[in-house]
């Protein structure tokens, strides 16, 4: 596992956060209290487009933004797309 992954696991790990029980995660989404921005790349392979809605009506103050062109990893592979939109968010 790299350095980085490690870290972020070990944190929600340590978090005291209740954990959903498997598929049960859906539950906690309304449960968000703050300001939300999902971003999806819209040639993303692991978050489809129909999860991304389900999410962005689940969450409270969820807003969403699209980044063209871009997969999953969109900070890497599209940093401008990126950070308009957290720009934008904030």
């Amino acid at each position: 596992m790299a350095p980085g992954r490690f870290a972020t696991t070990k944190a929600l790990r340590t978090n005291n956060l209740p954990r959903p029980a498997a598929g049960d995660a859906w539950a906690m989404l309304p449960k968000i209290k703050a300001p939300t921005l999902l971003i999806r790349g819209e040639l993303s392979d692991v978050l489809a487009p129909e999860v991304a809605d389900r999410m962005l009506k689940e969450i409270p103050d969820c807003k969403f933004a699209l980044v063209a062109g871009s997969g999953h990893s969109i900070p890497l592979e599209s940093p401008k797309g990126f950070l308009e939109a957290v720009r934008t968010f904030l």
